[in-house]
């Protein structure tokens, strides 16, 4: 065996890796990739799986008999390999310390064949995951991973080795006498198309196999496929211990007990367990984070706590809980604290007390559970493991599996594992204000109320669908080991550790930790909209005497006037403003009725301060004169009924107009684009917006616009402006702004806003329209940001606003 002129340029004994997602083929890469390609294997290097996956040889033979490919076309897969080099040279030189290769599935194949040891391996893994992802069978989908694909190698300091594969559709058919996968398996359900996909192989070696020779293939960790009791208690213990000897993510070991807790000490003498009343006692507990869901749950209520005190048999529980006990007790803690058990469910004065308190029952638990992966109560905690794969326009999911590859190097043995990268999960973690997609891998944390649990739990071990995560103060862990190399400043766990020195951070650092995690926040699901407060009372209560000043309604009063310039990415057709839940200055007065449940992608994305955190400036002429928010019940944090702030500043009146905006209709014969205007007219240009029927179909608010218009007298001649104005409601059917409105716009200050062609100093102002709720008094209905020489302040005066 040898090593081609590629592999040895990359130098794998300088780096470790971890794959790069390329974008998808465009058209003339794929014009380059050869056709033939069910590639060949080497009959010395066996391939078997590492929980015992029989091996694929048999298969294999099959798929060289079906492609040899022939002597020119191995020494054209050569050059274009050898062309890559030049690549690598550039990325050498990078301050980054990365190389990557980029290559084609048939260039890999025929490069391995001509005796590329390190080509060899890493084609070995690409045939086995073809011959895996093709034989899989219900409740999995197979896919078909047949034909030409880009590959990209990619080497990065202390990862491990990866592969990224790629295709895009381009009408690619099956060369004469070829025989895919998904025909060898023609007994199956159709397989999934080979047509559109991007995918990551990485590679890895065990501490406890025989290592490779070569330290680009990394030492990593094996996943197993189905998570059981024994396994999980064993890795909880070493992160547990680990955090106890390396951090001070703990205060108080034996902190005040919540109002109730299970106490499971009657479970080892074969009673029931009980609900614990305390009062003053002190001592570990962990809790517990999971959905709801659908299915019917036992509650402690009114009528149901005296026999919830006296015992609750565990086969009574759903199996969440009974898991959740299970490895409660394995670690030794006595006491459990879950939401339904721990508060009186139908008691509204309980309810809010306890949701009051519910800051200080997860900032000290001992270990947070979290059923990351669960979607009820009813699913468990231990399940098989599986993890997702991108097929471009949507998301293909199949088992974890890690692959064995053997072989022998200069005399000595070595094992190279081989699994589809845990990207996807790891993501879930490492972007925490991107939430659009986490609802099928990880529904717990799309959830509204779970939210703050996990921000306030020192510690959490998410059971998550792909793999055990571990979260604390001062580290992200996995069991693939990944993650442990992926923490930066910008993650999750920068905010967890801004959360936990607040008294450290700035004014200006504080406000805006507040309106990101509002801004994250707003995205996730919520059964009931009038939670909305609520949910976030916990963390609300933590900026608690931190110089923010009082709470209202979602936003601080010592920074009122920047919070209050909220708005929305782009209003929605769902949505609706419930003045029950909050005052329309606030954001949570913008509700999701139509499918509250589904928040995610069809909510608001709130955009709350324009600009960059620390270039606002406020009107010397605004003052905020008074606030004053009602709130009903026991928690400051919780419901408000009612909330008005009078303010001082300068205003200039304004009429709303409603416009179309220009929408791609077709084309002529020059290829021009035609946009149909509002009036129906049409016209030609090259500032037409495109939408598909569908789009439109679905949300004809995309093609609808508001400006605001202002009337100027300027040198006795009349003179007409118009600003573009961002709203909080849609504009459709259910009309919040009407056409020929009388509004006023509240300038509050300005800020540097970036554009496509650099940043410029905007001013930004409150859109407020009169009230049928209160005579005299506004509401908001949007905002508007204009050039700060505008014309319009020229005819700007002073006043006074009851904002409602």
């Amino acid at each position: 065996m040898s090593i081609c002129d590629v592999c040895l340029n990359l130098d794998w004994n300088l780096y470790s890796t971890r794959l790069l997602v390329r974008p998808p083929l465009s058209e003339s890469d794929n014009e380059s990739i050869q056709s033939q390609d069910d590639d060949p294997l080497f009959r010395d290097e066996m391939i078997e799986d590492n929980d015992g996956m029989e091996t694929l040889d048999d298969e294999t033979n099959q798929i060289e008999e079906d492609l040899n490919p022939p002597e020119d076309d191995m020494y054209q897969a050569q050059d274009d390999m050898s062309l890559s080099t030049n690549e690598t040279n550039e990325l050498e030189r990078s301050p980054t310390q990365e190389k990557r290769v980029s290559t084609d599935s048939t260039s890999l194949a025929l490069s391995a064949s001509s005796g590329c040891e390190l080509c060899s391996i890493l084609h070995q893994g690409l045939v086995a995951f073809r011959q895996y992802t093709a034989s899989l069978r219900d409740p999995w989908k197979p896919w078909d991973l047949g034909g030409p694909c880009k590959v990209d190698i990619e080497l990065r300091r202390g990862r491990s080795l990866s592969l990224s594969l790629s295709k895009r559709d381009y009408g690619w058919e099956e060369e004469p006498g070829e025989t895919s996968i998904s025909q060898l398996h023609s007994e199956q359900q159709q397989s999934l198309g080979r047509d559109r996909y991007e995918l990551c192989i990485e590679f890895f070696t065990c501490a406890d196999s025989p290592t490779s020779p070569w330290t680009a293939f990394g030492i990593g960790k094996p996943v197993t496929e189905n998570l059981n009791r024994t396994l999980s208690v064993q890795l909880i213990r070493e992160w547990l211990h680990s955090c106890t000897e390396e951090h001070i993510c703990i205060f108080e070991q034996f902190p005040k007990l919540p109002t109730r807790v299970l106490d499971l000490a009657p479970l080892a003498d074969g009673h029931d367990l009980v609900l614990f009343e305390s009062k003053t006692e002190n001592a570990s507990y962990m809790t517990l984070s999971h959905c709801w869901g659908e299915s019917t749950m036992i509650e402690t209520r009114k009528d149901t706590l005296r026999e919830m005190k006296s015992g609750i048999p565990l086969s009574s529980l759903p199996q969440t809980f009974q898991d959740a006990i299970a490895i409660t007790q394995d670690l030794g803690i006595r006491y459990l604290w879950i939401d339904s058990l721990c508060i009186i469910q139908d008691d509204i004065d309980d309810w809010e007390k306890e949701s009051s308190r519910m800051a200080a029952v997860y900032a000290n638990t001992y270990l947070n559970i979290a059923a990351t992966c669960s979607r009820d109560s009813s699913d468990g905690i231990f399940q098989p493991r599986w993890h997702e794969a991108m097929v471009v326009r949507d998301v293909w999911s199949c088992p974890v599996k890690d692959v064995k590859i053997t072989g022998t190097h200069q005399g000595q043995p070595y094992d190279v594992f081989a699994r589809f990268e845990m990207w996807r999960a790891h993501r879930d973690f490492l972007m925490s204000n991107d939430v659009s997609d986490i609802h099928h891998r990880s529904p717990l944390l799309a959830r509204s109320w779970v939210f703050q649990e996990l921000y306030l739990s020192p510690r959490t071990i998410h059971f998550h669908s792909s793999e055990l995560i571990w979260e604390c103060k001062k580290s992200l862990r996995c069991e693939c080991g990944e993650l442990e190399h992926e923490v930066d400043e910008e993650n999750a766990l920068s905010r967890h550790r801004s959360l936990n020195s607040l008294s450290t951070l700035s004014d200006n650092q504080r406000s805006y930790l507040w309106l990101s995690i509002v801004t994250e926040y707003c995205q996730l699901n919520l059964t009931r909209e009038s939670d909305r407060l609520p949910a976030l009372a916990g963390l609300a209560s933590r900026f608690e005497n931190q110089s923010t000043g009082k709470y209202f309604a979602g936003l601080w009063q010592n920074d009122l006037v920047r919070m209050l310039l909220w708005s929305l990415s782009q209003s929605k057709a769902t949505c609706e403003r419930d003045f029950s839940i909050a005052p329309s200055w606030s954001w949570a007065s913008i509700v999701e009725y139509n499918d509250p449940n589904a928040r995610g992608d069809n909510s608001p994305n709130y955009v709350l301060v324009r600009g960059s955190p620390t270039s606002f400036k406020q009107d010397a002429n605004v003052k905020i004169l008074d606030v004053t928010c009602t709130v009903p019940g026991i928690n400051p944090y919780g419901q408000v009924s009612d909330g008005t702030i009078i303010i001082q500043g300068s205003v200039i009146y304004a009429t709303l107009v409603r416009r179309r905006v220009e929408t791609h209709v077709g084309n002529n014969d020059v290829g021009t684009s035609i946009s149909l205007h509002w009036d129906n007219s049409i016209g030609t240009g090259h500032s037409t917006r495109y939408f598909s029927e569908a789009q439109v179909l679905k949300d004809p608010a995309i093609c609808v616009g508001v400006d605001v218009i202002f009337e100027l007298e300027d040198n006795d001649l009349s003179v007409v402006t118009r600003e573009s104005f961002i709203p909080d409601i849609w504009i459709g059917d259910r009309w919040e702004v009407l056409d020929g409105d009388e509004v006023l716009c509240l300038f509050l200050g300005t800020s540097k806003i970036d554009f496509r062609d650099g940043a410029r100093t905007m001013a930004l102002c409150l859109v407020l329209r009169y009230s049928e709720e209160r005579e005299g008094a506004f509401e908001r209905i949007g905002v508007m940001m204009c050039e700060t020489d505008s014309v319009i302040f020229q005819e700007q005066e002073g006043c006074v606003i009851e904002l409602i």
